[in-house]
């Protein structure tokens, strides 16, 4: 997956969002040597659209329809194929954690894979101290995925995009919530930090969630950038914001 030819296929309105998320990217180094790091530039960027058009008042339909008639999304089928085929993905509950979340997936993982999927729940912890530790870990998971695992296979393909997922929507809802420390208040950060942990997490684990569930499937990483943004959003909305 080449973001070059994915902007060029959802068009200049998805470039200009593809555009802002590359340039905000900030996440520790190994993304750029993920294949499917495509999936999580493209969540980040559907996602900021969908939430620029929340923020406005924009919103006309359901998270899916709008990813489409709002944020530019092109889907390989028709516009109804593509919501009827990744509405079941979208969260209903608000408190799970990425492990729960992915389990129904897990049957298309083979061990090695199923592994990383343990790793990237753990690592996805209210236990962190920040946002920064989490990424740390899961740099370290996704630099050890990129060597291990298969990324023409299908269930090497989804880790992998999970990962890219991960670290992308972590950066995003970090900035969302606006829990940086600042120099020389690091305590007052923290405190920030520990207000929002659960919804950061919970919200990351279903953008995850949805990113390894619909690349498990044929033909579903194409998607997953712009499905997992839906999910994002949808979460979002459980936690009334």
């Amino acid at each position: 997956m080449d973001i070059k030819h994915s902007i060029a296929k959802h068009g200049t309105r998805m470039g200009r969002w593809i555009g802002v998320a590359l340039l905000a990217g900030a996440c520790a180094p190994a993304l750029a040597g993920n294949p499917m790091d495509t999936v999580g530039a493209e969540h980040n960027a559907y996602l900021g659209c969908l939430v620029a058009q929340s923020d406005n008042g924009t919103r006309k339909g359901s998270l899916l329809e709008d990813v489409v008639d709002l944020c530019g999304y092109r889907p390989e089928g028709s516009r109804e194929e593509f919501i009827a085929t990744y509405a079941p993905y979208m969260p209903t509950q608000r408190d799970l954690r990425f492990g729960e979340r992915v389990a129904p997936f897990r049957k298309y993982f083979d061990t090695r894979e199923a592994a990383f999927l343990d790793r990237i729940d753990r690592a996805l912890s209210t236990d962190a101290q920040s946002a920064a530790e989490i990424d740390a870990q899961l740099a370290k998971i996704e630099n050890e995925a990129i060597v291990q695992l298969d990324p023409k296979s299908q269930g090497g393909q989804a880790v992998l995009a999970g990962l890219s997922t991960a670290r992308h929507s972590l950066e995003f809802w970090n900035k969302r919530y606006d829990v940086e420390a600042d120099a020389g208040q690091v305590q007052h950060a923290r405190r920030k930090w520990w207000q929002v942990v659960l919804q950061v997490i919970t919200v990351v684990g279903a953008d995850v969630g949805c990113a390894v569930g619909v690349s498990a499937i044929p033909g579903g990483a194409v998607a997953a950038g712009a499905a997992s943004a839906a999910c994002s959003g949808g979460v979002e909305e459980l936690w009334g914001n």
